[in-house]
Formats: C-alpha cells, sequence, structure tokens
C-alpha cells in the first residue's frame, strides 16, 4: 500500500513560533518543533499568515527547512481584520477549504490546533467536524521545563485526535459544548446535526456528508454549501409542486438519465443534489412563480453553509451560487 504524503494545516503562531539568534532553538515553537521529531515525518505544511508577520514566517520555514529539508511549506496569506470576529474568521477559513484541492486518496490532513487565536481553532475545529476539511485534529503541547529539556532535545509531545473515531466520542461532545455556545455569542448557533430544514423536510450534516463522500468517490470535486443550495431549492420546488398535486422527481430523473455524464451517479447518494438542481430548473418552468412564492415553507441554514433570507434566498458561505427566492 502506497504510503499518503502527510499534510498539516496551521497557523503561525505571533507568539509561540517567535524567536531570533541561536537562543531561538531552546524555545518551544509549535511549527518548528513538530519538524524537530525522529519519530513524525510531514511531507508539507500549509501554513496561515498576515503580511505584517512575513518575516517571522519566513524564519520559521527556513527553521523547518534546516531541521526537516524534505519537509515543503507553503506560506498562505491570510489577512483578518479582526482575527477574534468568529464570523470573519470562519468564512475566511471555510473559503480557503472550499478551494483547496483535498485529495483523500493520496494525502492525509493534520489540523493543527494550538496555534492561532481560540476563534481561530474553534473554526478549525468546526470545519474538521463537519468534514469540510477532511482530516484529523493535531495537538501539540511544550515539555515540562522547557529550556532546559528542549536543549537536551525534547521538543514536546503530540496527539492526534481523529472525530470520525469512536473512542473520540466524549472528547467531541466534551468539545462541542462550548465550542457551540460560543458560536450562539456570535450568532452562529444551530443544531450541529443539521444542515438545513425546509418545511418538516430536514438534511443533516450526515447526510450531507454521505453525498459529499459518494460525489468525491465519482472524481468531483464537492462544494458543501452548493449541495446544501441544490438541496434546499429542490425541496422548495418540489414541495410547491405537491401542493398543486404534481411532482417533479420523475421528470428530473429522466433529465439526468438523458446527460451520460451524470448517468453513473444514478442510484448513488450523488445523485441527490443534481435531481434537486434539476427539479429547481423544472419548477423554475413549469410553475407559476407567485404560486411557488405564496407557499414558500419556512427554511433554516447551518451557518456553517450560509444563511437564508425569504426575500433574497440562499447565501452560501464561500459559494457563488446565489438563487433569488422569486426565481
Amino acid at each position: 500500500m502506497t504510503k499518503k504524503t502527510r499534510v498539516v494545516i496551521s497557523f503561525l503562531g505571533t507568539q509561540l513560533d517567535s524567536g531570533g539568534g541561536e537562543g531561538r532553538w531552546n524555545k518551544w515553537r509549535p511549527n518548528v518543533a513538530m519538524n524537530q521529531r525522529n519519530d513524525l515525518i510531514l511531507d508539507r505544511i500549509e501554513l496561515f499568515y498576515a503580511d505584517k508577520y512575513r518575516p517571522l514566517a519566513d524564519l520559521v520555514r527556513t527553521d523547518i527547512r534546516d531541521r526537516a529539508p524534505h519537509t515543503a511549506v507553503n506560506l498562505v496569506q491570510m489577512e483578518l481584520a479582526n482575527p477574534w470576529d468568529f464570523s470573519e474568521v470562519y468564512t475566511r477559513l471555510h473559503d480557503w477549504a472550499a478551494s483547496y484541492p483535498f485529495d483523500t486518496e493520496k494525502e492525509e490532513y493534520w489540523v493543527h490546533i494550538t496555534t492561532g487565536t481560540h476563534v481561530a481553532q474553534i473554526c478549525l475545529f468546526l470545519l474538521v467536524e463537519s468534514r469540510q476539511i477532511p482530516g484529523v485534529l493535531l495537538q501539540t503541547a511544550p515539555p515540562k521545563n522547557q529550556k532546559r529539556q528542549m536543549a537536551r532535545g525534547d521538543v514536546g509531545t503530540y496527539e492526534v485526535i481523529d472525530l470520525d473515531l469512536a473512542r473520540y466520542d466524549p472528547l467531541a461532545a466534551r468539545l462541542a459544548a462550548p465550542i457551540m455556545a460560543l458560536a450562539a455569542l456570535v450568532g452562529c448557533a444551530h443544531s450541529p446535526s443539521t444542515a438545513a430544514t425546509v418545511g418538516d423536510t430536514v438534511i443533516s450534516d450526515a447526510e450531507l456528508t454521505e453525498i459529499v463522500d459518494s460525489c468525491r468517490a465519482a472524481g468531483l470535486k464537492p462544494n458543501r454549501s452548493k449541495v446544501v443550495s441544490l438541496m434546499v431549492f429542490g425541496e422548495i420546488f418540489e414541495g410547491a409542486a405537491r401542493r398543486l398535486g404534481k411532482s417533479l422527481d420523475e421528470a428530473a430523473l429522466q433529465e439526468m438519465k438523458g446527460d451520460p455524464r451524470l448517468a453513473p451517479l444514478m442510484g448513488t447518494p450523488c445523485e441527490r443534489p443534481f435531481k434537486n438542481g434539476f427539479r429547481t430548473e423544472l419548477g423554475k418552468k413549469l410553475l407559476d412563480p407567485g404560486s411557488v412564492k405564496a407557499s414558500l415553507p419556512s427554511v433554516e441554514i447551518n451557518p456553517r453553509y450560509g444563511a437564508w433570507d425569504p426575500k433574497q434566498g440562499f447565501d452560501p458561505m464561500g459559494g457563488s451560487i446565489s438563487v433569488e427566492a422569486e426565481s
């Protein structure tokens, strides 16, 4: 079995990673220290930094190369007006994850949650927990007597936390409470197990993950926000059709069957967003816009994936799909 490339996703520690002169090697710097270990091989690091800290980012990259020449360090500039603003930080990280070419067949992703603000750490946790970053969490810690132990070659400890493993369920549950409490304080509270609701129809995070994994297995690169958008509007138009004694399902499936690119997806979870996309297109053609608008159900979107406004429609997080409710 071919060994996967190990990729770490991390924020530059503006305080923890700082240090100058030869004395810096006796200070625990998390992004450098993880590359000083003999028992841990990292192939690439995606390191977020702000432009004003570019000199520090360059020094950290140089020191990593000095201790681990095989490790590639990609400096990823991420400017945040307020690194303690939950909405801004989450949006920027979500946008980055949505555009990043994850390849879980060839690579594994470790998300470092030791550096960055507490808000950044929480946002990274949420993105991993929701599988928008398909990886595991990485926590690092310094040795007890930092200066003395570092001089002796003890660069601290690390722990890998896989939120998909049942043995970490208690940890996930313990972390979820304060995380969702903070999210509520910043206006982002929502059931962590629900992606969206349309009337009485619930689109769960588990269903969304199943769809995304199925589409990835088919060679596609789905965006969760866009999938939610397709699902929501498909449900809206199908509900409107049913209230008129009709259904768009059969016609939507026929449209899919007529497209040879979509035929392989039939019968898989990845079929659902495409079928809902055709539901929407057919609904626009066959249903009276006034009747659709008049029967618009209540819609709630998990803030991880976007926002819903009855007048403006669905505004996806980091996506380009925006369909007006009047459609």
